[in-house]
């Protein structure tokens, strides 16, 4: 429907309430919009972020589905980079500051299961839709080995909730394809994503 959207003060945290309002409303014009469109339109799988495409309760428990003329074909979903600090590995994308930042304490895996299971627990125990997480990822600064490392844990994570993964790929600090050469400069973090 659309992507990270956020309200014109360009809030990603603490939107004003009506934001979510509004969200919703753009949500029923996209279903209402497909639908009528025919062919296959009339029953395609339709996917739908909440506010910015947050993963967390704050922001889910106020996602309203949209009417449908169909049963059974929304999808939910958001973006997930947690913690951001490693997986974005600067304070803002194209930025080539690393960190040395390490991933990897129990608190930080129970924050991720439990983001995780909020996920599942709003959208599909809750709403009946699955969910999706679209984005996810990890900068090329971070080191081979703490890549796998994370991708191993969250893979497995989002696996024990029934939730499906789209790798972010941007071509740059998150690529795990080559464009120019058409190579996957590490098959260990493909094998990875792919268990």
């Amino acid at each position: 429907s659309f992507n990270e959207i956020l309200d014109e003060a360009g809030s990603w945290k603490n939107p004003a309430f009506d934001s979510f309002d509004a969200v919703h409303t753009l949500h029923q014009i996209f279903v209402d919009t497909v639908r009528s469109s025919g062919g296959y339109n009339e029953t395609r799988n339709l996917v739908l972020n909440p506010y910015a495409a947050d993963p967390s309760y704050s922001m889910t428990r106020f996602f309203e589905l949209p009417e449908d003329t169909v049963e059974n074909h929304l999808i939910a979903q958001v973006h997930c980079y947690t913690p951001g600090k490693f997986t974005l590995n600067a304070t803002n994308l194209g930025n080539n500051v690393v960190f040395a930042y390490e991933w990897g304490t129990e608190a930080e895996k129970t924050t991720l299961d439990s983001i995780m299971s909020l996920i599942k627990k709003r959208f599909v125990d809750e709403l009946g839709i699955p969910v999706l997480i679209g984005e996810f990822g990890v900068s090329k600064r971070v080191s081979e080995s703490e890549r796998i490392e994370y991708l191993d844990f969250y893979v497995k994570t989002a696996k024990k909730y029934g939730i499906k993964l789209i790798v972010f790929d941007d071509g740059s600090d998150l690529a795990v394809f080559n464009r120019w050469n058409l190579t996957w400069p590490s098959e260990a973090i493909i094998d990875t994503l792919l268990q």
